[in-house]
Order: structure tokens, then sequence, then C-alpha cells
């Protein structure tokens, strides 16, 4: 992806399906996991991240993704774990996309970190838009590109021992 294809507002909402034909862009609701808890994001953490696509009789998958505030400010920092997989998009990385596209049995799955954003930014929306190709280099048509948003909040109640518990993989003596 060449940038600015999540689906987020300061995207300009577009997506995928700019470059990868005409029709509709659906939801795929369980395409992102992480291991942000539940309450929320301590900021300046660094999380793991998950985007799947499934799809059936497919095997070239593309994605992009974003952190953005309620305002449509990029927010958080997204970090490669894999440069055969994936890169990032921008010069304080506020974005990460596919690097390689291939996958066998319909299934791609991409990780990568993201480390979230100072105190008081408050909640986070990730964007992403997705897409499954049909391999046709001069049908693009034939692809199908979804979008997933995911929430989550900032963790206000995180006291010294929560900040400690995420330094300690930081630090060895």
């Amino acid at each position: 992806s060449p940038g600015t294809y999540t689906g987020s507002p300061g995207d300009g909402d577009k997506t995928c399906r700019s470059c990868h034909g005409p029709g509709s862009t659906p939801e795929k609701s369980d395409a992102f996991s992480s291991d942000i808890p539940a309450k929320g994001y301590i900021p300046g953490a660094t999380y793991t991240i998950n985007l799947t696509l499934t799809e059936s009789g497919r095997s070239k998958f593309g994605f992009e993704c974003t952190s953005e505030n309620s305002s449509g400010q990029k927010k958080g920092k997204f970090i490669n774990i894999s440069t055969s997989q994936t890169r990032t998009i921008g010069n304080t990385a506020p974005r990460i996309t596919h690097v390689s596209t291939g996958a066998s049995g319909g299934t791609k799955t991409w990780s990568f970190k993201w480390t979230a954003p100072a105190t008081g930014t408050g909640d986070i929306t990730f964007y992403s838009a997705l897409n499954a190709t049909n391999s046709n280099s001069n049908d693009d048509a034939g692809d199908n590109v979804y979008v997933n948003q995911h929430t989550v909040k900032e963790d206000l109640s995180a006291g010294i021992a929560d900040y400690l518990s995420q330094l300690e993989s930081k630090i060895s003596i």
C-alpha cells in the first residue's frame, strides 16, 4: 500500500478500494486482535497487534493500518517485527502495511507492535483496510476489500505496578 488507505477519518476515509476496483467495502469485525488489556492501554507501553484475513480460494492478501484519536490525529507508533511481512509508512511510523502478500490455505495474518501514545491521549481507534485479491493484475474488480475499526481506551487507573510490569521486558541486568 502506498499509504493513506486505511479507511480512517485522518486518511480521508480512503481504502484499498480506491485502487482495487468498484464494489462495497464491508466490515470485517474479527480481523483485529491484540494483547492490549480489556481495561485499556497503558501510555508508552508496547503491544502486539495481529490482523488476520481469511477468504477461501484467495492466495494474495494486503492491508494497511493506522491509529487515531477522536480528532483524526495519528497517535502511537507502529514497529515492524518481521520486515519481510510488514513495513511502516511515514516519518513517525503512523501507519503500517504489508510487504509480503502471499498466503496458503486462504488465510493471512500479519503481526506487528504498537507503542501507545502519551498520557492524556484518550481513546484510540485502529483503522484497517484489508484486501483479498483475485491474483489477476489485469482485473482488480475481482478483489475483495474489507475495513475494520477497533477502539481501545486509555487505562486511567494504571498505577506504578502496571508501568513497572511493562518495563520488565525492557530491562536487563
